[in-house]
């Protein structure tokens, strides 16, 4: 009988070491998850975005003769849109000088230039008797 208590006794504090090493273990995970959830309440990343509108307009437009025969030539320009008007044979060539004001708030790209908010940068485009109209290409300036 004397074996068979001992065992007994060995075996009820080895449950008993158990339950004390499990319940030790959750309260050391619960005291780390506490300070790591701690730690991280100070930690605060704050980023501001904005959006805005790309505006652009055409200025001032000018045709300047190069060679050939031209008549009644005239430049028109509204916001969006600039207008060569011209009769010409078809020996003409000539180049056409126009501006582009920025008036929106986002910096824009221009054929490789790059015009600021309230800005405006003047281009020059080679046209003979074969032009029958173009498109200028723009875009947000991307850093």
């Amino acid at each position: 009988m004397g074996c068979s208590s001992l065992k007994r006794r060995f075996i009820k504090q080895s449950h008993s070491a158990k339950k004390i090493i499990i319940a030790a273990s959750i309260i050391v995970l619960n005291i780390i998850g506490i300070s790591y959830a701690n730690f991280n309440e100070g930690i605060s990343l704050k980023a501001h975005v904005s959006t805005s509108d790309i505006q652009i307009a055409f200025g001032d437009g000018d045709l300047e003769y190069i060679q050939g025969t031209v008549f009644n030539s005239k430049v028109d320009y509204a916001n969006d849109r600039l207008t060569v008007i011209a009769e010409v044979y078809s020996d003409y060539k000539g180049i056409l000088h126009y501006t582009v004001e920025n008036t929106g708030k986002l910096p824009v790209k221009i054929n490789n230039e790059v015009i600021e908010p309230n800005n405006q940068k003047s281009f020059r485009m080679n046209i003979d008797s074969s032009f029958t109209g173009a498109i200028v290409d723009y875009s947000q300036l991307i850093d």
